[in-house]
């Protein structure tokens, strides 16, 4: 198995090291402000590409993306808090080159840090959220598989992509209160990734990944 030496990360340690900063941070956070929450999600969806320029010889498919992950919210008032997190998600992107008569799927697995500003519209039972934020996404794995007449193979694609990825989202969530101090949630999402996903002078296109998902979890609060 085969790491990025530059900018990639050891999954293991990092999820380990990532879990332990933000339980503290949040064990931290709640005891000191009453108006922190966090919780868990899972999240899953549809992926596609969007070519900018270039040669355009491929032709993409659409395909699917799921992860999950842990976050904490900080609310400033009723109406208006900041949400960050960390999780993991994995993209699945289908391709093929019709010249050559191949198809490819690049499969990517990455730890996600978003930060969002979230607006909320509070009721008593279900309240309506609308996030708008960026994300940095470092995809610390990548392999492609490519199918041809003469058969078919599997290799490290780490090299060839950019690891350090931007992408802006926004989306709308319901979310449903209980008595408990528990709120559980489902939205739907899209997100656009800024950075192209080639790595520089690997690629004579210009191309960035959409991410269409939906997502489900639980949140905790302390207020």
């Amino acid at each position: 198995m085969h790491y990025r030496k530059n900018g990639g990360i050891n999954l293991k340690k990092a999820i380990i090291s990532i879990t332990l900063v933000f339980l503290t941070s949040v064990s931290a956070l709640a005891a000191k402000n009453p108006m922190i929450a966090f919780g868990a999600e899972g999240h899953g969806g549809m992926t596609d590409m969007r070519h900018e320029s270039g040669d355009n010889s491929a032709e993409w498919s659409k395909a699917y993306s799921y992860g999950g992950g842990l976050f904490l919210e900080k609310a400033f008032n009723d109406y208006f808090a900041f949400h960050t997190g960390v999780s993991y998600s994995n993209y699945l992107i289908k391709y093929s080159i019709p010249d050559f008569d191949r198809t490819s799927e690049l499969s990517l697995d990455a730890i996600k840090v978003p930060m969002s500003f979230n607006l909320m519209l509070p009721a008593n039972v279900v309240s309506f959220v609308i996030p708008v934020g960026l994300s940095y996404t470092n995809i610390f794995r990548a392999y492609q598989s490519d199918k041809i007449s003469t058969g078919s193979k599997t290799y490290d694609y780490i090299y060839s992509i950019e690891a350090n990825q931007f992408s802006a989202f926004s989306g709308l969530e319901l979310r449903f209160r209980t008595s408990a101090g528990f709120d559980f949630f489902i939205g739907g999402y899209g997100e656009y990734f800024i950075t192209e996903i080639a790595a520089s002078g690997m690629s004579p296109s210009e191309d960035h990944i959409l991410n269409y998902y939906g997502k489900a979890g639980i949140i905790l609060r302390t207020f």
